[in-house]
């Protein structure tokens, strides 16, 4: 009974009678320490990380929501955790098998990720990476490459999947989005057709389905919110490269009023959702997009 409410908490499907179990291992990505660095890009990058460990399908990853909610419930704290003995605490309360803990560094402007795979039952260190000189456009890239040295496994570059258009499914919000439109655009980190002097921000947000899960619905839920949540992340990097009157980024006015930060977050959170589709391994694509007038609203800020 408590490896069973530990899993459904968790959001990991218990197999019905007949199904076929998933055999992979349970690998936990905690969230990265930032060290010099913004608190958010390390959240932000870490959420580049995750996304990579679903990508190359090797593990079965718990999901950030249902990971936070075991660690408030059992009152541990992720952030701050870079060694082995507290990736092994923390593996455990989380039932995974594995756990990668790691940290976001700025070193005289050079940005570095490293990180440790940690196999939870032997509280050995498995592997190691480092990744380094990157920007945070590159943020994506560097995350793939580390999943990579951690795991062995390369992250293949997104290809354009098949699209079908139709109705949202019983029991699946639209969150805001035209339903019935066709996806043209090749599936792609972000693309942003008027650029930062133009009428909007857009941002593609990719979610995979998770396997286990036994129904369609299910399915489309957890990669739904994938890539909703996917493409929050893409806004945020945009968001932070586009420059204010001053000859200033939106970044570096964060780096010096923390009020910033919290009204990017909300801007990203109330993001227009302007198309969903679905692949047919019932993942997600979405588009969501921030006007500039908007930006200019939230933030106080004039941009050039």
């Amino acid at each position: 009974m408590k490896y069973i409410f530990s899993a459904l908490l968790l959001g990991i499907a218990i197999p019905s009678l007949g199904a076929t179990p998933d055999s992979r291992e349970t690998i936990a990505v905690l969230d990265f320490t930032p060290s010099n660095a913004s608190a958010s890009d390390a959240v932000t990058i870490t959420g580049f990380v995750r996304r990579a460990m679903v990508q190359i399908k090797k593990y079965r990853v718990v999901e950030k929501k249902n990971m936070d909610k075991i660690l408030a419930v059992q009152a541990f704290q992720q952030t701050g955790c870079t060694d082995s003995e507290c990736a092994v605490k923390l593996g455990k309360v989380l039932n995974a098998r594995k756990v990668v803990v790691g940290e976001y560094a700025v070193m005289e402007g050079m940005k570095i990720l490293t990180a440790q795979l940690v196999d939870v039952e032997t509280s050995e260190i498995e592997q190691t990476g480092v990744v380094q000189g990157f920007d945070l456009k590159g943020a994506t890239d560097a995350a793939s490459q580390l999943v990579a040295q951690l795991t062995g496994a390369a992250v293949a570059a997104p290809q354009a999947p098949a699209i079908r258009t139709e109705p949202t499914p019983a029991g699946v919000s639209a969150i805001g989005s035209e339903r019935g439109q066709t996806y043209e655009k090749p599936v792609g980190r972000t693309y942003d057709p008027g650029g930062p002097m133009g009428v909007y921000i857009e941002a593609m947000g990719i979610g995979a389905a998770d396997p286990a899960r036994p129904t369609s619905t299910q399915r489309k839920t957890t990669s739904r919110d994938a890539a909703v949540v996917d493409a929050q992340y893409q806004l945020v990097a945009k968001l932070k490269a586009v420059q204010i009157e001053g000859g200033i980024t939106i970044e570096q006015a964060m780096d010096t009023n923390p009020r910033i930060s919290a009204m990017v977050n909300n801007l990203v959170r109330d993001a227009e959702i302007t198309t969903m589709e679905w692949t047919n391994d019932d993942g997600c694509v979405v588009t969501a997009r921030i006007s500039k007038s908007a930006i200019e609203k939230g933030l106080g800020l004039k941009l050039q």
